[in-house]
């Protein structure tokens, strides 16, 4: 499996957040994991990072849909700045509970990639290994 250079996790559970960055680095996913608990670190770190310096510019954020100002207009517009200035596209994965049924069919018609709650070592391997081989596909 090839290796990310960097993800970002916005996530405001410490718990949440230490099984994400323990599995993403068990599995061999990517060495730089970072993580922010609120939109406006999110933003800081992504305005610095993929705008500013043009390096550290994470190929994944995955955002806690629970943590409703992360997942604001603002932050998706962002991101498409973002992926119009660098080549590559940033992939977003959502973390969503059980209970949103709703939420969870409106994700799956625009085609984002989700994980429902609690997160965990296989549930994060089986998005990595979806990515990667459809990655490996396109080449």
């Amino acid at each position: 499996m090839d290796k990310l250079g960097c993800i970002l996790l916005i996530e405001s559970t410490e718990d949440d957040s230490k099984v994400m960055e323990t599995s993403v680095k068990d599995l061999g996913i990517s060495d730089n994991i970072e993580i922010t608990a609120n939109r406006e670190e999110a933003f800081e770190f992504l305005e610095k990072g993929c705008l500013l310096e043009k390096r550290n510019c994470p190929e994944f954020v995955v955002m806690d849909l629970g943590n409703r100002k992360a997942a604001s207009k603002e932050f998706y517009d962002l991101l498409k700045n973002i992926n119009k200035a660098i080549s590559n596209k940033i992939q977003v994965i959502l973390l969503l509970g059980e209970a949103d049924k709703g939420e969870q069919e409106s994700v799956k018609e625009l085609g984002i990639d989700y994980i429902i709650k609690p997160l965990t070592k296989d549930k994060i391997e089986g998005i990595f290994n979806r990515y990667f081989f459809l990655k490996s596909l396109s080449f």
